[in-house]
């Protein structure tokens, strides 16, 4: 453990992944242990990304810069969550980030990309999946988290607080464990996605405490459909 962090402390990170999982990580290290100047240095990275350099793209991430050499405006949601998560950490390390306008312009970013039956998609107008459920539900609750310490509009934290609900309704209603709902491809399965669904189900229920969706027991089923998916000699 001590190694992966020497080796991550002397990494120059910009990229929207990289910051984000290296602040939780250093979270995880523990009070005491956290290089807090690079704390704050990623964190005020991820603020200084979000919109990818647009405005008009509100509290969204891209990568930064384009995609596939296609767009430079590109953000995403997938990207989004993960800004979030890093921007959470940073703050449970005690490193206060992030306006309230900020804040809210992610919630009101996450609520207008929510469509009509509660799910999320890749980015704005896709269609959804669950994948995307579960990133765009965890945004959601942790802007709430944020936006209940600085006190924002409670016209914003209701819209936020039914858009939790709704989120879980529909992933209540396209229950899977052992396949990634993805209402983008035929079928709806989307095998590529399937342990990164997991991850995002895993997140979004233990911020919420949530021990069932529906009738199912979320983490019995998935810890099954995880060991018995291992192989030799453990991957």
């Amino acid at each position: 453990v001590r190694l992966a962090f020497d080796w991550l402390d002397r990494q120059e990170f910009h990229r929207t992944y990289d910051l984000g999982c290296a602040l939780m990580a250093y979270e995880a290290l523990g009070k005491g242990r956290r290089p807090m100047e690079l704390i704050r240095e990623y964190a005020k990275k991820l603020v200084g990304t979000a919109g990818n350099g647009q405005r008009k793209n509100g509290g969204r991430w891209g990568y930064p810069g384009n995609h596939s050499g296609a767009d430079m405006g590109w953000t995403d949601l997938s990207n989004t969550q993960f800004a979030v998560l890093g921007l959470r950490a940073a703050r449970r390390c005690g490193v206060k980030i992030g306006s309230r306008s900020l804040w809210t312009r992610v919630a009101q970013g996450l609520i207008q990309d929510q469509d009509s039956y509660g799910g999320f998609g890749y980015r704005g107008g896709e269609k959804h999946s669950a994948s995307m459920t579960c990133a765009g539900i965890t945004g959601l609750v942790l802007c709430r988290e944020v936006l209940e310490d600085v006190n924002a509009e409670k016209g914003v934290l209701g819209k936020v607080r039914v858009g939790i609900k709704r989120g879980f309704m529909w992933l209540e209603k396209n229950w899977a464990i052992d396949r990634a709902i993805d209402y983008r491809v035929k079928g709806h399965n989307n095998a590529v996605w399937h342990y990164y669904y997991m991850y995002g189900l895993e997140r979004v229920c233990a911020f919420t405490d949530t021990a069932r969706i529906g009738d199912h027991d979320w983490h019995a089923e998935g810890a099954k459909l995880l060991v018995g998916a291992q192989q030799s000699p453990g991957c």
